[in-house]
């Protein structure tokens, strides 16, 4: 779990930010495919934890992004759990990103572990 402290230490310096609105929910999504390129780069599967309460504590689940050209995953955590915020890990954890909500933006972190 130690892979968490590089979106919630006090340190943390995000890669990307956006407002924490409609249009920025939309750029997340946009930039999301980016990410992805590093979080599974050699197919469409990788390590996730959504936020909150105790969601850490279970650890991560392996999942697969079949969305078209890997888009919208943002906005689909957000529609499932009433906030874009997740932790995901590359499967041979040399890539880390979230995606998390600071005060008034949305901001994207991700660190090449490698």
């Amino acid at each position: 779990m130690t892979a968490l402290l590089h979106a919630t230490g006090g340190n943390v310096r995000p890669t990307i930010t956006t407002e924490k609105s409609k249009a920025g929910l939309s750029s997340l999504d946009e930039h999301w495919r980016d990410l992805f390129r590093h979080i599974a780069p050699q197919g469409d599967e990788f390590l996730i934890i959504l936020w909150g309460p105790g969601s850490a504590s279970k650890g991560w689940f392996r999942v697969r992004d079949l969305e078209f050209a890997h888009t919208g995953l943002p906005s689909r955590v957000q529609a499932a759990i009433g906030r874009p915020e997740f932790y995901c890990i590359s499967l041979g954890n040399t890539y880390f990103g979230a995606v998390t909500i600071e005060e008034d933006e949305y901001w994207i972190v991700s660190r090449d572990l490698s």
